[in-house]
Parts: structure tokens; C-alpha cells; sequence
């Protein structure tokens, strides 16, 4: 398998280089400058929207770890994801995106998204998920190129203890038993590297949470 990963050179796009590498997915790393270079095998060096799609030629998957991760940086209409999407219209070559729990339910009744709920209290949380809860309205609707989203729990913890246990739900909010919505940035990265093993199925929205480790 070969892959290409959008926002390589930070995180949570060094992680999954990594990991894909640890599993013998060739990786090309797609970054904006060379001041860091990732990975053991083929980088590009161009910012998002003067990518073209034969600088993914042979790859089957696209991850983008770069849209929702960093969206304070792009407006809603202008996300390194649409530019994606578009060149590689009437390729083989799908995307995976990794998002933002905006995305999904807040409960199995389906009545309403994350955003909407009393989960989110603080401002500065609210804006980056109200970010991509907008641009995600805009994904559902694109059909041209096959695309899945990966979404973390309500907690996303960069510097967290990695357990190397997850879980993948479907498209709402994971819950523990204790309340808990939470999973590493390690382990999220190695859910992304999983599920391109498994294979991606198209339009679909994936929730992934952190397990407790086995050991006490």
C-alpha cells in the first residue's frame, strides 16, 4: 500500500507517517517547506492548493491530516481538503480526512450534532469545532471523489499516554461507561494507520476512542 499524507511535517501528520512506515505502507510526505522533513521516502514540497493529481500517482489513499487539525488557519471555504477532493475527481485514489468531533451526534437518537449539545462550555473549544462543524456540512455533500471521516472523542490529547487500545464506533460522540470521551494523539494516529488497513468505506463517518490499558 502506498499513501500520501497532507500536513506531514507536524503533528498529528508525524505520527501517522511514523506509524504507517512501522507497518510497511510507503509513505509520501506532503509539506509546505523543508524546514522539517518527515518519513523515509518521497516528500513534497508545495503548499495545498498547488498540489496536482499526479503528485499522488500510485497512491491509494490520501490522508489529510492538515484541514480540520489546523482549521483556524484556513477559512471554511478555502480548506486544503476541497482542492483535494477536486483534483483527484475520476482517480482510484481515496481520502481520508481526519476531523473533528463536531462531527458527529451527540447521542444514538441522531437528533442533534455535538455543536448543538451541552457538551461544549468553553468559547475557545466552541469556535474551532463550530469551524468544523460548518465545513463538515460541505463534505457530506461532496460525492465526486470518495472521502471518510475519522473523528476523535470529545477529548483529543495531544501529549497523552498512549495505550495502543482503541475502539471504532460509527458516526456518534464515543462515551465510556464513566462518561468519558477521550483518546491520545498517539493512538489516534494509529487508528488512521488502521483503518487504511481495514479499508476506508467511502462517504462514511468513523468515531474512534481510547481504550484503558489491560494492565492495572
Amino acid at each position: 500500500m502506498k499513501i500520501a499524507v497532507l500536513g506531514a511535517a507536524r503533528r498529528p501528520g508525524l505520527e501517522i507517517v511514523a506509524e504507517a512506515e512501522k507497518q510497511g505502507i510507503g509513505v509520501t510526505c506532503v509539506i509546505s517547506d523543508a524546514s522539517v522533513i518527515p518519513g523515509s521516502g518521497p516528500v513534497i514540497i508545495k503548499d495545498p492548493g498547488e498540489l496536482e493529481s499526479a503528485d499522488f500517482a500510485g497512491c491509494h489513499a490520501v490522508v489529510d491530516a492538515l484541514s480540520f487539525p489546523e482549521i483556524g488557519a484556513f477559512s471554511s471555504e478555502e480548506l486544503p481538503l476541497w482542492h483535494v477532493l477536486e483534483i483527484l475527481k475520476g482517480t482510484q485514489t481515496k481520502v481520508v480526512c481526519l476531523g473533528a468531533a463536531s462531527c458527529l451526534y451527540s447521542d444514538e437518537s441522531r437528533s442533534e450534532r455535538l455543536l448543538e449539545s451541552s457538551c461544549v462550555t468553553h468559547a475557545d473549544h466552541e469556535q474551532g469545532l463550530r469551524l468544523c462543524a460548518t465545513a463538515f456540512k460541505r463534505l457530506a455533500s461532496e460525492r465526486g471523489t470518495p472521502w471518510t471521516l475519522l473523528c476523535p472523542p470529545l477529548i483529543l490529547d495531544p501529549d497523552g499516554q498512549a495505550t495502543g487500545r482503541f475502539e471504532f464506533a460509527g458516526d456518534v460522540l464515543p462515551m465510556a461507561l464513566d462518561g468519558s470521551s477521550y483518546i491520545s494523539g498517539l493512538d489516534f494516529a494509529r487508528a488512521a494507520v488502521e483503518l487504511l488497513l481495514r479499508g476506508p468505506k467511502p462517504y462514511e463517518v468513523i468515531s474512534v476512542s481510547g481504550m484503558m490499558s489491560s494492565r492495572a
